[in-house]
């Protein structure tokens, strides 16, 4: 059996799990499994894999279906699939098909300073005014400083030990962990680990060609997948520190959307600024843009900007990404844009899946 994985991390911005009453006390294990869970979802259909939605729907396993799949003579993995358990189930676990590893934590991180409210500035002002800043509540907190997590592969095949070091890279590098993106939550460093390999990383993924069906496009349509998403890191031009900077970017990026597509009308605007930028108005969505807070004199972004939006047959992808592009170049200097299969990409365009996950992974800031 595989042995015990351990890695050190420190927290770059601080991280947020949850906690009582909704505050950060403490690095909460769940939050850790559930995000490193999302990002395996998010490769796996990027992929071309199955993966649920365990807010909205859950795998349950039929091992009657499983056994009757391997008297036939299919891969575990297509029993797998044939029994109920989806390709990110079958390592996360789900109703009736345990979790394929274990993973321990030892939090020696200390709960953050409240930020409180914190607000725009220069010339962002609340629309239809010239006096307030918009705001921003920071009052949850966050914890900082480092963390240690086991890895404890439970099962001989279950590929755990390069699997969650592997997530926690693609996030080290380009993205972030736990709750509160939108907010600049999360940013990490890899302290210490066992030598990553990305070949064997991605490689596991090949279980997905084994018979897996071709309904994978249609089953997985409106969730969030790698190959609908941008990863970037911006010098930006106007810093107002660390978390203002943010801020105003947020802000940019609304205004943005709020003045066009130039074909939209105001109402239809709205629309399609709530569903990338989120709101809090009525029933709440999260934005789909998430940014950092200043490191290093660099803001880093990533997004999932699906395919399909309200407005499809009005704007498309293409044209929502390059209001994005354009708002992101005015504000700063781009050092990093990765994108798939787009001619925006600073290492060059690339419309395979996996050698866009290899590259995510092997990508060294200059």
């Amino acid at each position: 059996m595989p042995r015990l994985t351990e890695i050190e991390i420190r927290t770059v911005t601080p991280i947020f799990t949850g906690g009582i009453d909704g505050k950060a006390d403490r690095v909460y294990l769940t939050g850790i499994i559930g995000s490193l869970r999302w990002w395996y979802e998010v490769i796996t259909r990027g992929l071309g894999g199955k993966a649920c939605d365990p807010s909205n729907s859950k795998c349950e396993y039929d091992k009657e279906k499983y056994e009757k799949a391997k008297k036939e003579g299919k891969d575990k993995c297509v029993c797998l699939r044939v029994a109920g358990v989806c390709d990110a189930c079958q390592l996360f676990g789900s109703t009736g098909w345990s979790r394929r590893f274990r993973l321990d934590i030892r939090d020696t991180t200390k709960k953050s300073k409240v930020e409180r409210v914190r607000k725009t500035t220069e010339q962002r002002f609340k629309k239809g005014t010239n006096r307030e800043h918009p705001e921003w509540y920071f009052d949850k907190g966050g914890c900082s400083d480092n963390f240690q997590l086991e890895v404890i592969p439970l099962f001989a095949a279950s590929s755990a030990e390069i699997i969650i070091p592997g997530l926690l890279k693609l996030i080290e590098k380009q993205a972030s962990l736990a709750a509160k993106p939108q907010l600049g939550y999360g940013c990490i460093e890899i302290v210490s680990s066992p030598e990553f390999n990305p070949e064997a990383f991605v490689n596991h993924f090949d279980f997905i060609d084994q018979g897996n069906s071709a309904s994978a496009e249609q089953y997985n349509n409106e969730k969030p997948a790698l190959t609908e998403m941008f990863f970037a890191k911006i010098e930006p031009r106007e810093k107002a520190g660390e978390i203002e900077t943010m801020l105003n970017l947020k802000y940019d990026l609304r205004a943005a959307f709020r003045k066009g597509p130039d074909n939209l009308s105001p109402d239809e605007c709205k629309i399609l600024r709530h569903f990338i930028c989120g709101t809090i108005k009525g029933k709440r969505v999260a934005s789909k843009i998430a940014i950092s807070r200043l490191v290093d004199g660099k803001l880093h972004l990533w997004a999932w900007i699906p395919k399909k939006t309200p407005l499809s047959n009005k704007v498309s992808h293409e044209e929502i990404m390059k209001i994005i592009y354009t708002t992101v170049g005015e504000f700063g200097e781009i050092n990093s844009w990765r994108e798939f299969s787009s001619d925006r990409d600073t290492e060059g365009r690339l419309t395979n899946p996996k050698e866009f996950l290899k590259s995510l992974l092997r990508e060294v800031e200059e």
